[in-house]
């Protein structure tokens, strides 16, 4: 009888140290188990020569481990939907897009399978933290339907539930699903997830949190320190989502509050950039570049290029 193969998907961006603990907690998945669990690193900045010497090293040790190369940086779901189409081209019964930041629970995929099988849907894990495994940091979210905004639960549940958000750390569906249903790219960073999952929604495919799945997540590294940059994202890509799905008078309303407001709180923030301190001479410019890419039609990576 031929044996499931699942693919996990992890983005490796300057942060080998998180992707090889991520690796080895799966590893530890391999043992009795009556599936094939395959690992498809894709490392998503082409100039870590440093980081590309070190995957390649690892690649030797580990059996069903690929790592992929991209050409450029596009953003995380850029970089997931190129594993995913490996995935697909090497014929996957079921895809799991992971955040390379986490550890898994040893049972974790045997119990995405038991409810993948049972229902044709996406699927995602109880999110723990990793450095506190008693704090339940989600086990699903609402979306506020005029913002929005994404409510996150973090109650502990005894059984599967829907949710109306797909956390973008943790994404599980079966290969005919990922066929169909590809993760959005325009936003490079911030607000993809809900995206995702409002465009499932719009298609009525249903998304379960499964209660005994269960993954431990830390603070992504890699963003914590570009301020400025996240400033930029927020601003701009909730501007293209609320363009996309927002609903009126909400989405009226939305827009005309945010255009009103925007010359009084740049100049504020200027003056006290002027007067107290210069860092908010940055956050100035990078508000204005994201209302000014926005207009302009601008998605991808801050530089324009895409």
């Amino acid at each position: 009888m031929k044996k499931i193969k699942v693919y996990v998907i992890l983005i490796n961006y300057n942060g080998f140290d998180d992707t090889l603990e991520c690796i080895e907690s799966l590893e530890k998945i391999k043992k009795n188990i009556n599936y094939n669990v395959n690992i498809c690193v894709v490392d998503n900045n082409p100039d870590n020569e440093d980081d590309h010497a070190k995957l390649i090293e690892i690649k030797k040790l580990y059996n069903n481990l690929v790592v992929l190369f991209s050409k450029n940086n596009n953003g995380n779901f850029a970089g997931n939907n190129i594993g995913i189409n490996y995935a697909i081209k090497n014929n996957a019964d079921y895809i799991w897009v992971l955040n390379n930041d986490t550890t898994v629970d040893k049972n974790v995929i045997d119990e995405l399978l038991k409810s993948a099988i049972k229902i044709n849907a996406f699927f995602t894990t109880k999110i723990y933290n990793y450095y506190d495994e008693h704090e339940l940091m989600y086990s699903g979210a609402i979306i506020d339907k005029k913002k929005l905004q994404v409510d996150f639960r973090r109650n502990e549940i005894s059984e599967d539930v829907l949710t109306e958000f797909i956390s973008g750390a943790s994404i599980f569906a079966a290969v005919d699903l990922w066929k169909k249903y590809r993760l959005p790219e325009e936003y490079f960073l911030y607000e993809e997830d809900i995206d995702f999952s409002l465009m499932l929604t719009s298609n009525n495919i249903p998304m379960y949190v499964v209660a005994q799945a269960l993954i431990f997540h830390k603070e992504s590294a890699s963003t914590n320190k570009l301020h400025y940059i996240k400033e930029y994202y927020f601003i701009r890509n909730k501007l293209m989502l609320i363009k996309k799905y927002g609903k009126n008078p909400w989405k009226t309303i939305f827009f005309v509050e945010k255009f009103i407001r925007f010359p009084f709180r740049i100049l504020r923030r200027f003056l006290k950039g002027i007067l107290f301190n210069k860092e908010y001479i940055y956050y100035t410019k990078y508000e204005c570049k994201a209302y000014w890419d926005f207009i302009n039609g601008r998605s991808g990576i801050i530089n324009g290029n895409k």
